[in-house]
Parts: structure tokens; sequence; C-alpha cells
């Protein structure tokens, strides 16, 4: 089987804001990740990749900010069973 690729290679760059505005995007007004997808043309896998990308990088900030802010990390730790 031979298959031929007609024209340029398609290849979009996305920036965080766009990524998270496309996530954000899913549920308002009951709208689902396969038609968040279609609308934005992406794949749904690309929509989940996206979004545990951008847990990963809240959950950064946030070890980050304590981390920051040791007095906080003794409040939090203390708490913790």
């Amino acid at each position: 089987m031979r298959v031929e690729i007609l024209g340029q290679e398609r290849r979009r760059r996305w920036g965080d804001a766009k990524k998270l505005d496309v996530v954000m995007s899913i549920g308002l007004d009951g709208a689902t990740v396969t038609e968040v997808a279609h609308r934005h043309d992406v794949s749904r896998q690309q929509i989940y990749a996206w979004r545990h990308e951008l847990k990963k990088v809240s959950v950064r900030r946030r070890h980050f900010r304590l981390v920051e802010r040791p007095d906080i990390v003794g409040r939090v730790s203390s708490r913790l069973p």
C-alpha cells in the first residue's frame, strides 16, 4: 500500500493561554471534549494531553509558592495525617 502526502504537513503552535482557553471551554454550556475538539480542529487526545500538562504546571506552581513561604509549609504539614 502506498500513501502520498499532498501539500505541506500542518503543525500548529499553541501558546499556553490558548491551550488554557480551549481546556477551560469544556463544560461551558454543556460542551463535551469532543465538541470542543471539533470546534478548535484538534483531536480529543490533544485536549486531554493539554489538560494533563496544565495540571502539572499548576501543581508545580503551588509547590514553589509553598517553598517560598516556609511559614505556610509548617502550617500545612502540621495538618497532614
